[in-house]
């Protein structure tokens, strides 16, 4: 359901930490897609100063070389919001694909909750197809305590079913 070529904005339910690192992982190995994640600015925080220079975190590197991520400042400011929304458009504008959690969180008892307005204004102002991504796990048998990660997409929601909406109205209908 992504496509080959031009821009889309994959939306997905966040459950667990892991998700942060699953999805970039299948969508760079099965697509071959640039795609471009949207990541809380603490993933970017962090690492050591060695002989005056700087080592990153793994975390810090993973998003920032191979999900070449977009830092979300969650501090509710306008000017933060602000640049955000613009990176996110200029990455849309670019052909690109953005991928995102429209909760702002992860869930913490596996719900789907109520989609923030923030990537429903983006794909507004970008009018590209909105990719749903769902995230399941299921174990394994027996007391294996680890978990299969499974990540289906869905039909894409194309902008003329969404052209007109609101952003209230379009985080309902991703939601």
């Amino acid at each position: 359901h992504i496509p080959e070529t031009g821009p889309a904005l994959i939306l997905a339910n966040h459950l667990r930490k892991a998700d942060s690192f699953t999805t970039p992982a299948l969508i760079v190995r099965e697509l071959n897609r640039r795609t471009i994640f949207a990541a809380k600015q603490s993933y970017f925080e962090g690492g050591v100063d060695i002989f005056g220079h700087h080592l990153r975190s793994p975390t810090a590197w993973f998003f920032q070389e191979f999900t070449h991520a977009i830092p979300v400042a969650r501090d509710g400011k306008k000017e933060s919001i602000s640049e955000f929304h613009q990176a996110a458009v200029s990455v849309l504008n670019g052909g690109d694909l953005l991928a995102g959690y429209p909760e702002g969180t992860r869930s913490p008892d596996g719900r789907l909750y109520r989609a923030r307005n923030g990537f429903a204004t983006i794909a507004l102002e970008a009018m590209v197809p909105i990719i749903p991504q769902g995230n399941m796990y299921s174990s394994h048998r027996g007391a294996d305590p680890r978990q299969i990660a499974h990540v289906h997409f869905g039909e894409p929601i194309q902008p003329a079913e969404y052209e007109g909406m609101r952003p209230f109205e379009l985080s309902e209908l991703i939601s």
